[in-house]
């Protein structure tokens, strides 16, 4: 009985801190301390009696033994007066109880072998824990626009005005031809082809090194390794940029535009995955995408110059009749970017080597690396110089190409007479690449 009293009185002090068990719990600690004064009382009594001579016969016994049984009796009544007592005010307090008990629900759970009480207020039914909302395509924008790094995108914008001019210029009908030719819908259009290109080979690239482990080990992680972006998402990103790119090349106008467009999705696609592994062919690519850009433009502008519909039979054979300064362009372009992505394999090379990535450098050593990267830039110097000098000196085009190739030799010299080791200058090398590249491309204008 006590235990259940015990039990009764700590139950009610769980279900409400304070108010009405608390008055409870009160009386029933004043009546159980009184009876255990009087039993503590009876137990010292007979402890004294017990104590006692002999002499005093059987009758101190006797009266030892009514004593103890009166106590005991007492003691009985007490108890069961105060359980009497006790049903009573459990009964008038029973309404106030059972509205205690239906505001506050406790529920038991368990939790790595240990109990917890967990209590929820609500007075009808539980709220259903909060849930992170599932990222998407749309709630993840931010992070994906940074992944298809829109610093690269004026230099998009400059190879396509650059090819534009090249192909107007050479059907001697004016600056004007120009500006009307790249404010055609058609042409707009092949702008947006070209950066929705750029953008998904930069967000393929990071998409597959995330599933191959190629940036855990960076110190600037980028989303898809720290989790901001989902691989999912990404690669739904991936899907739409790729179809919105496929149907622009519809409305691209001419055949080898188009399949300038096409040939250049599809070595985004298989690069990181497929082209990036083998030696070589990884550097090839990345400045064959770079050289498109020009080359795409340019064919576009002179299908729309020369009337060459989308159908025309004869549309293939403008890349026969491609002006010769576009030509020069597109491969100065890709024989300058060329030696620039060898010069980044350099300062990678570490990183490469961790994860079996066989790069130039990685392969055969830095030495030969810088050695490649020098006879690349040095072709591409021949190729910007000889257009001002052939034809006439055109000294103001002269001037930007001999600053643009001079600075651009030097930097990379310093590469090859530290063979690589100093990444200091490796990384002036490929920085200053962009100023110099802006002077190189002055020059054909």
């Amino acid at each position: 009985m006590r235990v259940y009293k015990t039990a009764t009185a700590a139950l009610m002090l769980l279900l409400n801190g304070g108010g009405v068990a608390d008055a409870f719990s009160a009386k029933l600690a004043k009546r159980y301390a009184a009876i255990h004064r009087t039993k503590s009382l009876t137990k010292s009594e007979n402890r004294f009696g017990s104590g006692a001579t002999t002499s005093e016969g059987r009758d101190s016994k006797d009266h030892q033994s009514s004593s103890t049984e009166l106590e005991a009796s007492t003691s009985e009544s007490e108890v069961a007066e105060a359980d009497s007592q006790h049903q009573e005010d459990t009964k008038e307090e029973a309404p106030t109880v059972k509205a205690s008990i239906d505001a506050t629900h406790v529920f038991v759970a368990s939790t790595s072998g240990a109990t917890r009480v967990v209590a929820d207020t609500s007075v009808t039914s539980t709220s259903p824990t909060a849930t992170k909302p599932t990222p998407t395509v749309l709630s993840c924008w931010k992070d994906l626009l940074g992944m298809t790094r829109p610093s690269n995108f004026m230099g998009v914008v400059i190879f396509h005005l650059l090819g534009t001019y090249l192909a107007t210029a050479a059907s001697n009908t004016g600056d004007l031809s120009f500006v009307s030719t790249l404010l055609k819908p058609s042409m707009c259009v092949v702008l947006v082809v070209l950066l929705l290109t750029s953008s998904t080979s930069m967000l393929v690239n990071d998409y597959y090194d995330a599933r191959l482990g190629v940036d855990a080990t960076k110190a600037h992680a980028k989303p898809l390794v720290t989790g901001q972006v989902p691989m999912a998402v990404a690669k739904q990103a991936l899907n739409y940029l790729y179809a919105v790119t496929l149907l622009g090349a519809v409305i691209v106008p001419g055949i080898p535009a188009r399949m300038s467009v096409v040939v250049g999705l599809m070595l985004t696609f298989w690069y990181t995955k497929h082209l990036k592994p083998i030696t070589w062919l990884k550097n090839v690519v990345c400045a064959c995408l770079i050289a498109f850009a020009p080359l795409t433009s340019g064919s576009a502008a002179i299908a729309l110059q020369r009337g060459a519909t989308v159908i025309s039979p004869n549309a293939i054979m403008q890349v026969a009749t491609l002006p010769a300064s576009l030509i020069r362009c597109v491969s100065m372009l890709f024989f300058g970017f060329l030696g620039r992505e060898i010069m980044m394999d350099i300062n990678d090379t570490e990183d490469d080597r961790l994860h079996r990535v066989r790069t130039v450098p990685v392969k055969y050593g830095r030495r030969f690396a810088s050695g490649v990267a020098l006879a690349s830039t040095s072709i591409m110097s021949v190729l910007v110089l000889i257009g001002p000098i052939l034809g006439g000196i055109n000294w103001r085009r002269l001037i930007f190409a001999v600053l643009g190739a001079g600075a651009m030799m030097k930097r990379v010299v310093d590469v090859v007479r530290t063979e690589g080791h100093d990444k200091d200058i490796v990384n002036n090398a490929i920085e200053e690449g962009h100023l110099t590249m802006m002077l190189l491309l002055a020059s054909f204008i």
